[in-house]
């Protein structure tokens, strides 16, 4: 799942004004600059933070392969899941707050081709 938000919120929207714009205008508003800033970093925060628990998962699998108690059950897994997408929806918090887009005025250097 976090694979797919990162398809879906951060490759579309990363290139889409460098691509389609020589100028890298944002055409979708400073509510979508804020929510979709907040959507990518949560989504690759989330990304990464999962890999880490796979990571600890397959750790103590090798490590504590003889004692069943250590072992990640069902719950404890569901336990890890919630606490990695709460973790990464407050690192990824600020960004919602604090990303506006602005317009730049364009001198008229600029203007005159």
């Amino acid at each position: 799942l976090a694979d797919l938000l990162i398809s879906v919120f951060c490759i579309p929207f990363s290139y889409w004004q460098v691509l389609i714009f020589d100028d890298q205008r944002w055409l979708f508003g400073s509510m979508m600059c804020s929510l979709l800033a907040f959507l990518q970093a949560m989504a690759v925060f989330l990304s990464a933070w999962t890999l880490v628990v796979i990571s600890f998962d397959r750790w103590m699998a090798i490590m504590f392969v003889l004692t069943p108690s250590i072992r990640i059950t069902t719950r404890r897994a569901l336990y890890l899941v919630a606490a990695t997408w709460i973790f990464s929806i407050l690192m990824a918090l600020p960004l919602l707050f604090t990303t506006r887009s602005f317009e730049i005025q364009a001198t008229p250097a600029e203007n005159t081709v």
